[in-house]
């Protein structure tokens, strides 16, 4: 009886699961499975047969045309910046945040209010902020400091840092409300333990924050990780990719290049995008499971 039971059970939950099986099934695996496939031909809006090319979209976007290298060293450069600088303002602000600080509840919603932001909102206003006459700009001239005024957006050197500057403040106070899930849920006696065998602030830190938190760590690693990869509309918003291809990235150029009816190209660049996305978020998983088993 308890057999027939337990199966009923675990067909009752397939039938439940089904609905969203086939959803997922039509909306994401078929779609990307024919990505694949229409990233191996010439598909555009310019004549109405579709013709089987190989790799030759591959071969364009890396020995075709410079500005296609430029869009994916910026992704990258774009990714490896914005994590590093998340996840340290954020750890920073959630150890920091944890403490029975006066106005602790303030800070917290303070810091996690830009998350709620659409980032082409953000992208509108800081790109007024940051023109030449703008609010940063005019705050440098009041405080005599007029020198290290520039034109933010506009400036080959500061044009994509900027970007990155804007979408960490966007983002950290994310970031940071993961990382203080992680530390509710560490035992206080650890650390009453620990300074007891007078272990100092570090000691602390190193061996028992860092190892008991190290779940919200990868959590926050990957999704900032996909983030940084698929970004788009905030560049869109701020620079358009300029000045020149200084700020343009990956899923810009699958926008541009759908846009001017290039599909299989552009489709190329997105089937490439969702490979190394792949890799980096389950190469980060492996890694820091690691570090965790450690």
């Amino acid at each position: 009886m308890s057999r027939v039971t337990t199966l009923q059970r675990r067909t009752y939950r397939s039938y439940l699961m089904l609905p969203a099986i086939i959803l997922y099934t039509l909306f994401f695996i078929i779609p990307n499975f024919a990505a694949f496939g229409f990233a191996l031909t010439d598909w555009n809006s310019y004549r109405s047969e579709v013709n089987f090319i190989g790799l030759e979209n591959f071969r364009t976007i890396f020995l075709g045309d410079s500005r296609y290298l430029r869009f994916i060293t910026n992704t990258l450069i774009y990714t490896a910046v914005s994590v590093v600088l998340k996840i340290g303002l954020g750890l920073g602000l959630a150890v920091l945040l944890d403490r029975g600080i006066k106005g602790r509840d303030f800070f917290r919603v303070t810091f996690y209010l830009p998350v709620i932001l659409p980032s082409i909102v953000v992208g509108i206003v800081f790109k007024a902020f940051l023109h030449p006459q703008g609010l940063v700009n005019q705050i440098l001239e009041f405080m005599g400091l007029g020198f290290l005024a520039k034109a933010w957006l506009v400036d080959n050197a500061t044009a994509l840092f900027s970007i990155i500057l804007v979408e960490v403040w966007r983002v950290t106070g994310y970031v940071m409300v993961i990382f203080l899930a992680g530390l509710q849920l560490i035992p206080q006696s650890y650390y009453e333990a620990a300074e007891i065998d007078g272990a100092g602030g570090w000691a602390k830190f190193r061996h028992i924050t860092l190892p008991l938190i190290s779940y919200s760590m990868m959590v926050n690693v990957v999704l900032q990780l996909i983030a940084g990869l698929k970004v788009f509309s905030i560049v869109m918003v701020m620079t358009g990719g300029g000045p020149g291809f200084r700020t343009g990235v990956v899923n810009l150029a699958v926008f541009e290049l759908y846009s001017g009816g290039l599909y299989g190209l552009s489709t190329a660049f997105g089937v490439l995008l969702f490979v190394v996305i792949l890799i980096a978020a389950f190469g980060a998983i492996k890694l820091m499971d690691k570090e965790v088993e450690l």
